[in-house]
């Protein structure tokens, strides 16, 4: 099967990554777009819990909710809170040991 698509919707696999690995890094960007956008329909003045912020989709649903201006506060297990915050959350919360 084959299918053709207009240049400015391809982005180059690095080099650096298999085949495999590059199908999934856009497959979980799509997910995370489903859920905040179409069906979150998200707008600036939202503010967006993100349960697992370190799980693939997670990050990138903080990212994507940050892009569209909102509020994040995501949760993640003690030793990812960091990458959370550094992804765009506002307010990262440790879904072990913090009473939510």
């Amino acid at each position: 099967m084959y299918v053709a698509l207009a240049e400015q919707h391809l982005i180059r696999k690095p080099a650096n990554i298999g085949f495999d690995e590059g199908a999934a890094i856009p497959l979980v960007y799509i997910t995370a777009w489903e859920m905040v956008v179409n069906k979150g329909a998200i707008a600036p003045w939202h503010t967006v819990l993100v349960w697992g912020a370190s799980s693939g989709v997670g990050s990138a649903a903080v990212q994507i909710a940050k892009a569209y201006g909102a509020r994040v506060i995501a949760t993640a297990g003690t030793t990812k809170l960091e990458r959370a915050k550094t992804l765009g959350a506002d307010v990262v919360l440790d879904h072990y040991t913090q009473d939510i």
